[in-house]
């Protein structure tokens, strides 16, 4: 069976894509799986079946937000050569897109040019913000409703996000599929996971995102009580004014780490005991988080302190693996860290890895989705 994974931007930065391509190699037979998007250098490494298929190129990921009038533009017609290239060869294979404009265009040119319909799966991650859309996305989402009947499929990483996106999409003709944004169970060599180090490591991994609640953490970490020893690491991407905010705070146990290629993050994560999540309800991709990280971190046995936003509740089903505390209020922010950091122990670890394979590992979710293809392709 053939797959065509398409993007007008890329797919580079979302590490849960690299697992699905990883996992559709396994199902597919050599130079079966074709990757058309935008190229982001020093970022993942796809499966040896993957033939890559670049329509524009960065050097690194702010790069992506910096995009030419005439760029857009032949990365778009580029995109169009591909999928027609792509159904003219393969009239039953499966398509699978994560934005909603390369979705309609796929859906427009089967539409009017191939009626030997392939199965077509939409995996959204980024929600359209009611309060922020431009003509475009209002154009977007127009069409699509005009053509929703050509969906096959739809993925969505919170529950909420698949409610919200039919509220305003229109009543689904379409299948939906929870899928969190989760990875893979992390196997580590027990003396390089678990050490026995009195200093604790608290860490934030990602863009902190100016609005949030990093000066509150700030804040928080200035004035830690001396339960035991502890360092701080931000790790990751940091806008200037919120790299300025950081610094401001002139923190003698605080590492500021520039972004890493995700592969290069493991050599961290072994070492993290706390991680933190500084989502503020900023809007509906906020208030609906699903983050990579979070998962990540339950991954690798790292207790997770964040705010209780809709998206997070449901899933810390365990008060083991986490606080969500009202980050608004710093006396409960704080006591929140003072309490992870006074509980921790090498036990805790061992706990969060063992409930993160039962209940979240991308293997659970990878059964759901293969019954739903064989359902179409797959014998």
């Amino acid at each position: 069976m053939k797959f065509g994974f398409f993007t007008i931007s890329t797919f580079d930065l979302i590490p849960l894509c690299k697992h699905i391509t990883d996992h559709v190699c396994l199902l597919s037979d050599e130079n079966s799986v074709d990757m058309v998007q935008c190229q982001v250098a020093n970022t993942l490494e796809y499966h040896n079946k993957v033939r890559k298929i670049s329509i524009g190129e960065f050097a690194g990921r702010t790069d992506v937000r910096l995009q030419s009038f005439q760029f857009k533009i032949a990365k778009y017609f580029k995109l169009i050569y591909q999928m027609i290239r792509f159904q003219i060869k393969n009239r039953s294979a499966i398509f699978y897109t994560v934005d909603l404009p390369t979705l309609n265009i796929f859906m427009l040119i089967q539409s009017l040019f191939f009626f030997n319909r392939n199965y077509v799966i939409y995996h959204q991650f980024e929600i359209l913000e009611p309060d922020a859309y431009t003509a475009y996305d209002r154009f977007n989402l127009a069409l699509f409703k005009m053509m929703k009947k050509r969906l096959d499929l739809f993925i969505c990483p919170e529950a909420n996000r698949i409610e919200y996106f039919i509220e305003i999409s229109g009543k689904a003709t379409y299948r939906t599929y929870l899928f969190p944004n989760t990875t893979t169970p992390t196997h580590w060599v027990a003396d390089t996971h678990i050490s026995n180090d009195k200093t604790i490591t608290i860490a934030h991994i990602g863009t902190a995102v100016g609005g949030h609640y990093t000066q509150q953490f700030l804040e928080v970490i200035s004035d830690l009580d001396g339960i035991r020893d502890y360092k701080v690491q931000f790790i990751g991407y940091l806008p200037t004014e919120v790299k300025n905010l950081v610094q401001s705070y002139n923190l003698p146990h605080l590492e500021l780490i520039d972004d890493l290629p995700h592969k290069k993050l493991q050599e961290y994560y072994g070492k993290i005991d706390i991680g933190i999540i500084l989502y503020k309800d900023l809007g509906i991709n906020y208030k609906y988080c699903a983050p990579n990280k979070l998962y990540e971190y339950w991954a690798n046995g790292i207790y997770v302190i964040a705010h209780p936003l809709d998206g997070l509740v449901s899933i810390f089903a365990d008060d083991k693996l986490g606080k969500l505390c009202d980050m608004d209020n710093e006396a409960e922010f704080k006591n929140a860290v003072l309490s992870a950091m006074e509980e921790w122990d090498n036990n805790t670890r061992v706990q969060i890895m063992a409930i993160f394979e039962e209940k979240y590992s991308i293997k659970i979710y990878f059964e759901g989705l293969s019954r739903i293809l064989s359902e179409q392709f797959i014998n």
